[in-house]
């Protein structure tokens, strides 16, 4: 099974191009991209415990995210 994730410029810009993959390597792609948004801010210490659910309209990614406050379980989504 493939998976097409929209490629980013540095600025946020969604870029014209899709990029297919396999679905492990998209996985890995979605926790990447996931924990470089979020540990650019300070209160977070670590992005964790990823689990991957493949839905119609694309790859969704559950995660636990550890703050100086504590932590929380939250989700993002890849759409198709």
């Amino acid at each position: 099974m493939n998976i097409a994730i929209f490629a980013y410029s540095r600025t946020g810009c969604k870029t014209a191009r899709r990029i297919c993959m396999a679905l492990p390597e998209a996985e890995n792609r979605l926790a990447r991209m996931v924990r470089e948004a979020l540990r650019v801010c300070p209160y977070i210490t670590s992005v964790e415990r990823f689990s991957f659910t493949r839905e119609k309209s694309g790859l969704k990614a559950a995660f636990t995210v550890k703050t100086v406050y504590g932590a929380l379980t939250a989700e993002s989504e890849v759409t198709l």
